[in-house]
């Protein structure tokens, strides 16, 4: 996997606006620790011998006591991960900004990273025709805005049909990249992007999105002599 290691936003802007040419379509993802495998929640080591797909089941079978649920299967199972069932989804983003917010948004001491995903043939779910199980490869799931967070985020999905199996680019038809950011690069590539209105409030647009971004604003009292609340 090609690995690239930025020490600013004008870096990491750099190497993101590689990403759009031709007919690609890439998909980001930020994660806290550079270390952590792509796996869907369903795949990872406490949910691996859990038949997740009657999981699922039983999750919709009593979540309507609870939600209104979509018609469409995809989309319930698009709700169900959006509420922390382990599923055999994994979020990603259009947008490489959210993806590098949830890279330095964390307080970890080790390396963050971004991935970008392409899958060959741009492999899209068809909500309508395709069935969950029915599905043999990896491929890209867009789902339907049922909540202001799937806007905000641009928020998009890779679907495992087995989801124990780690994302890498040893797998036919995936290309993987890895951008590295070491801790301390973070607070400042963390507030370029609330420069460029990337933060809680764009991300999480609700009002408990609002009282976080206040609340970080708030505690940096040498950084507001410098910079505007936004």
């Amino acid at each position: 996997m090609k690995e690239q290691v930025v020490k600013s936003f004008a870096e990491l802007h750099t190497l993101l606006r590689s990403k759009y040419r031709g007919n690609f379509v890439w998909l980001f993802r930020g994660q806290a620790n550079s270390e952590w495998r792509l796996l869907p929640k369903a795949g990872r080591p406490e949910f691996k011998n859990v038949p997740d797909l009657e999981l699922f089941s039983a999750w919709c079978r009593r979540a309507v006591g609870f939600v209104d649920l979509p018609i469409n299967e995809w989309q319930r199972l698009a709700m169900a991960q959006h509420y922390g069932l382990a599923t055999r989804l994994l979020d990603w983003t259009a947008n490489p900004l959210v993806a590098a917010y949830f890279a330095v948004s964390g307080n970890s001491e080790t390396d963050s990273c971004i991935y970008c995903l392409h899958i060959a043939d741009n492999k899209l779910i068809d909500t309508e025709k395709d069935k969950i199980g029915g599905v043999d490869s990896i491929a890209r799931f867009i789902p339907s805005a049922y909540v202001g967070r799937i806007i905000g985020q641009s928020s998009t999905f890779t679907y495992h049909p087995r989801p124990q199996d780690i994302l890498d680019d040893s797998i036919a038809g995936i290309e993987l990249e890895k951008i590295i950011v070491s801790p301390k690069n973070r607070e400042e590539i963390l507030f370029d992007l609330n420069f460029y209105g990337i933060n809680e409030t764009s991300l999480f647009p609700d009002v408990e999105g609002l009282s976080r971004h206040i609340n970080w604003w708030s505690s940096y009292d040498n950084w507001k002599k410098h910079f505007t609340f936004s």
